[in-house]
């Protein structure tokens, strides 16, 4: 599976992962030295589940470090940290550049990107078309053709 690790909660003998997409993984605390775990970076990572107490939870068996890796941000994650204003339907713009709609969903959504900071200056152009196209998908009545997913 992989995480990208928001933050580590050190603890004497076990330590806790959350990740990105707001899963929280156990791990003992001489695993996370040597794998070398940092907040920010993307690992390739095996779990067991194990039980602490009553409760059963996920652990870190294994974590190899994944290079130049550009997590897809978690849309659900930061939408309930930052949900974006409420979009009252607007009239189309002129033919083409879409609708004030989609231009309201896609600066809602990348302005918690960038608040959450899940987007970098340099990924904006990335984002901004991702969401464009999701839009598009999504509410811009684009049919779908089997011959484009090829």
């Amino acid at each position: 599976m992989r995480i990208t690790i928001d933050r580590i909660d050190m603890r004497p003998r076990r330590c806790t992962v959350h990740t990105c997409a707001g899963h929280a993984i156990v791990c003992v605390r001489e695993k996370v030295d040597r794998f070398g775990l940092k907040a920010g970076s993307t690992y390739d990572v095996s779990t067991e589940t194990v039980k602490i107490g009553r409760r059963t939870v996920p652990a870190i068996v294994t974590a190899r470090k994944v290079r130049n890796a550009r997590p897809i941000p978690d849309m659900t994650a930061f939408l309930r940290a930052c949900p974006p204003p409420a979009v009252r339907p607007l009239p189309a713009t002129s033919a083409g550049t879409g609708t004030a709609n989609e231009q309201a969903f896609v600066q809602a959504i990348l302005e918690a990107l960038i608040r959450s900071g899940e987007v970098r200056k340099t990924d904006l152009w990335a984002t901004t078309h991702l969401l464009r196209g999701l839009w598009r998908h999504t509410f811009g009545g684009v049919p779908w053709h089997a011959e484009a997913a090829d």
